[in-house]
């Protein structure tokens, strides 16, 4: 081997070396909180792509990188509660806080500025006071935003695809006569406007579009009693579909609004891909997996010294149209090519 070649080689690898030694802090392996306000039931698949991509970025768990799992017992409904939670987890002093959703990446940022907190589907952060710019976050806050409800409009346009006669439609919000849980003030504010946008889109379609409200329940058997009463009020419209508006509650009690959908034949759509998965219509709807490993990204270049404020905070570049044929077919709905050849992925 050439000895000029052998020597600045040699003095790569060991600058790389010491760059990661630097890097690291001496002692033990970084500590990364995964931070969750719900039981890990429905969320243990979100931390398996989070953690699959790290590993894949060179964290392996135990050895390199150190995960704190903060998953309450039961779930948590409201914002002073997710502050407490948020309170304890900070106590155990993570160097990376890692979240999913608005109104948890709310709840750590009023308990830390220092923090670097990464959020993977988190809506509306200006307007949240999260960050300074999408560009320059500024702050301890970074990662993917989410865009969910400012897809109402193109929901109706795909249903409208599949179903060229729609002419009333139904579109399930949340109550804003929530008493028991203040917390969630945000979510009645991005459903009236994902309504707005619905109806919008709507008018010149000459749809006729009818809301009904979904109040939070406190558990599963109120959610059946909720959801039973919104579509009750829908099919009094006698609307030939619903819209399922981007409310973090009707992802969690789905189940209780599919089949309440199922039970009066009305086709719902949701605005996850797993409602699609779960009976509704279709779902359309960014690639979450895809915002997942995107944030695992983000945090490996905080592990590596990146400040959070100056790294810019993403947006969704994929989006999926998921189609359940057979719903579809026990509906009796003849799927048309024009919407077909659209279709990202079948249920059959």
């Amino acid at each position: 081997m050439n000895r000029t070649y052998f020597i600045v080689a040699a003095v790569l690898v060991l600058s790389a070396l010491g760059l990661a030694q630097a890097q690291t802090p001496a002692g033990k392996p970084p500590r990364v909180a995964i931070f969750f306000t719900s039981p890990p039931k429905n969320l243990l698949a979100y931390e398996k792509t989070f953690i699959a991509a790290m590993r894949e970025l060179g964290w392996s768990e135990g050895s390199t990188v150190v995960y704190d799992r903060a998953y309450p017992a039961k779930e948590l409904r409201n914002q002073e509660e997710r502050r407490v939670h948020a309170a304890a987890l900070l106590r155990r002093k993570p160097d990376v806080i890692w979240l999913l959703s608005t109104n948890n990446a709310r709840a750590v940022h009023d308990e830390t500025k220092t923090v670097p907190i990464v959020g993977a589907a988190v809506s509306d952060v200006l307007r949240n006071k999260l960050a300074s710019s999408l560009a320059r976050p500024g702050g301890n806050f970074t990662g993917v935003t989410n865009i969910g409800w400012e897809l109402g409009g193109k929901r109706l346009q795909l249903l409208h695809e599949l179903m060229p006669n729609l002419s009333r439609v139904g579109v399930l919000v949340l109550g804003d006569n929530d008493k028991h849980d203040p917390g969630t003030h945000a979510e009645p504010n991005n459903t009236k406007q994902e309504l707005a946008l619905v109806q919008e889109t709507a008018k010149p379609r000459r749809i006729a579009v009818f809301p009904a409200e979904m109040n939070n329940p406190r558990d599963k058997d109120e959610a059946i009693t909720n959801a039973e009463s919104a579509f009750s009020e829908l099919a009094q419209h006698q609307v030939q579909a619903v819209l399922i508006t981007h409310v973090p509650t009707f992802q969690r009690y789905r189940d209780a609004i599919l089949k309440a959908a199922e039970k009066r034949r009305i086709p719902a759509v949701g605005h996850r891909t797993f409602f699609a998965e779960d009976g509704a219509l279709f779902a359309y709807s960014s690639v979450l997996d895809d915002q997942l490993r995107r944030s695992a990204v983000i945090v490996d270049k905080i592990l590596k010294g990146t400040s959070p404020g100056e790294i810019p905070i993403e947006q969704p570049t994929r989006y999926e149209l998921v189609l359940n044929l057979k719903t579809a077919k026990s509906l009796g709905l003849t799927v048309p090519l024009e919407f077909f050849v659209q279709v990202n992925r079948e249920i059959k």
